[in-house]
C-alpha cells in the first residue's frame, strides 16, 4: 500500500507527541526539571506539526523541512538527556533509530534530497554520540542530577522499547514503501511493454510483435500458416459515417477475430 504523506505524518507527529508527554511525565517525577521543560517544547512542537498534517492537503512540499526538524529535535533531546541524566539511561540510541525513520520520510517523495541526508545524518549522529560519550561523565558529575537505580531502570526499559518500536517499526514501513515503488514501476513496465506490441485502436498485436513472433516459430522449425484479411469498401464507411465510426468497425471486427482463433495464434 502506498502511504500518503500527510498521514504519514499526521501518525507520526501524534505519536511522537504522546512520547513526549510520557518524557515530560517522567522528568517531573525525577526532579529532572530543564529536560521537563525541554519535553513541554517537544510536546507543543509535535502538536503543532500534527495540527499542520491535519490541515494540510498534502505535505509533500514541506517533507525534507518536517524531516529535518524531527531529527533536530531528536538529537538534541538524545544529547541533552544523556548529558544530564547519564548514558545508563539510554537515550543517546534515538540518535540511532531517528534514521530509519528518516530514510522512510525522504525516499518515497525527496528522492533527489535522500542520498545526501542519508550520507550526513549517519555520520552526524555517530560524531554526535562519541562527543557525547567522551564529555558523558564530567557533565554528569557537575549536572547535580542523581537518578535512583529503579529511576535508571524504569528510564532504560521504556527508551529500550521505544527504540525498538522506532527500528522495526519504520524499517517494516520503509519495506513496505519500497514494495509499493517496486510494483508501481513493474506496472508501468507492463503497461508500456503492452503499448510496445500492441496497436493503440484495436488492441491487436503491432508489426513490432509480428516480427518477433515469426521470428521464434522459424527458429523452432515448427510448421505455421499465416491468414491475411481485408475490409471490402471501408473507406466508403469513413466518407459516409466519420472516422469515428470507422473507429468502432475496427474495434467490432478486431474483437470477433480476436475471439475466434485458438489460444497459440497471434491476431
Amino acid at each position: 500500500m502506498k502511504i500518503e504523506s500527510r498521514l504519514m505524518f499526521k501518525v507520526m507527529f501524534s505519536a511522537a507527541a504522546l512520547m513526549h508527554i510520557c518524557f515530560m511525565v517522567m522528568f517531573f517525577s525525577a526532579g529532572v526539571l530543564p529536560l521537563a521543560v525541554f519535553n513541554i517544547c517537544s510536546v507543543l512542537l509535535y502538536a503543532g506539526g500534527a495540527a499542520l498534517a491535519f490541515t494540510l492537503k498534502t505535505l509533500d512540499n514541506h517533507v525534507l523541512a518536517l524531516t529535518l526538524l524531527v531529527y533536530a529535535e531528536v538529537t538534541a533531546h538524545a544529547i541533552i538527556a544523556t548529558l544530564l541524566i547519564g548514558f545508563d539511561s539510554c537515550f543517546l540510541l534515538y540518535a540511532i533509530s531517528i534514521l530509519p525513520m528518516c530514510a522512510f520520510t525522504l525516499y518515497p517523495i525527496k528522492r533527489e534530497h535522500y542520498t545526501r541526508c542519508m550520507i550526513i545524518m549517519p555520520i552526524f549522529s555517530t560524531l554526535i554520540i562519541l562527543a557525547t560519550l567522551v564529555i558523558d561523565n564530567r557533565v554528569n558529575r557537575i549536572s547535580g542530577y542523581e537518578l535512583t537505580t529503579q529511576e535508571t531502570n524504569i528510564m532504560r526499559a521504556i527508551n529500550f522499547i521505544f527504540n525498538l518500536i522506532l527500528v522495526f517499526g519504520f524499517s517494516f514501513l520503509y519495506v513496505n514503501q519500497m514494495n509499493h515503488l517496486l510494483k508501481k514501476l513493474s506496472d508501468s513496465n507492463e503497461q508500456l511493454n503492452y503499448i510496445a506490441l500492441h496497436d493503440a485502436l484495436t488492441g491487436l498485436f503491432n508489426r513490432r510483435s509480428l516480427w518477433e513472433f515469426l521470428s521464434v516459430l522459424n527458429a523452432s522449425g515448427a510448421g505455421y500458416c499465416v491468414v491475411m484479411g481485408d475490409i471490402d469498401n471501408f473507406k466508403r464507411t469513413n466518407d459516409t459515417f466519420g472516422h469515428d465510426c470507422g473507429d468502432q468497425v475496427l474495434k467490432q471486427i478486431a474483437d470477433v477475430i480476436r475471439n475466434n482463433i485458438g489460444s497459440a495464434d497471434m491476431a
